[in-house]
C-alpha cells in the first residue's frame, strides 16, 4: 500500500495573502531597523509586533491545513482520506486513465511549501485520475523514499498494463 500526504491547493491564496499583509512588511522594517536605513520607533513597533503575531498564528493554523488530507493506492483502490474518515474512494475497475507528473521527489521542507505558495507556483509531484465521474488532480508529497519507491513500482506497472 502506497501512503502520500495531498497538499490542499485552495488554501494557498489565504496563506499568500496572509505572508504579504502580515509577516513581509514586518520582516523588511526589522531589516531596515537593524541595518540603520530606518530606525523604528517603540511606539510603532509593538502594535506591529502584535499583528506580526497575530498573522503568524492565522499563517500556522490555515498551514497545518495544507496536509490535512492523505492518498492510500493499493491492488484494487485508490482512497482519499483525512485523519478521521474515508472521504473517496475510487475502485480501480472506474479508473480510465491515470496521468503521471515526469518525476517526483521526496517530501520538501515547509520553508519550500511555502515559497512556492508565494510565487503562486503549482506543485510539479502530482497524479491526475479520470474515473467515471470525471478527471481529478491530486497534489502529492511522498513522507518517505520508501514511499516513493513503491509508488514508482506502481507506476511502472500501471503504464505497463496500459502498453
Amino acid at each position: 500500500m502506497i501512503k502520500a500526504n495531498l497538499l490542499s491547493t485552495e488554501i494557498f491564496p489565504k496563506v499568500r495573502i496572509v505572508l504579504i499583509t502580515c509577516i513581509l512588511p514586518f520582516v523588511l522594517l526589522s531589516l531596515t531597523n537593524i541595518f540603520g536605513i530606518m530606525a523604528i520607533d517603540d511606539r510603532m513597533l509593538y502594535p506591529l509586533l502584535g499583528l506580526n503575531v497575530i498573522g503568524l498564528i492565522y499563517f500556522f493554523s490555515v498551514f497545518r491545513k495544507v496536509r490535512q488530507n492523505r492518498i492510500e493506492i493499493d491492488s484494487q483502490e485508490i482512497r482519499i482520506s483525512n485523519k478521521k474518515e474515508v472521504i473517496q474512494i475510487i475502485p480501480k475497475a472506474d479508473i480510465k486513465e491515470i496521468t503521471f507528473a515526469e518525476s517526483y521527489n521526496i517530501s520538501r521542507q515547509n520553508r519550500d511549501i511555502m515559497l512556492r505558495i508565494l510565487l503562486n507556483k503549482k506543485n510539479v509531484d502530482y497524479i491526475e485520475i479520470g474515473h467515471s465521474n470525471g478527471k481529478q488532480r491530486f497534489d502529492l508529497e511522498f513522507d518517505s523514499s520508501y514511499m516513493l519507491t513503491q509508488f514508482n513500482k506502481w507506476r511502472e506497472s500501471w503504464n505497463e498494463k496500459l502498453a
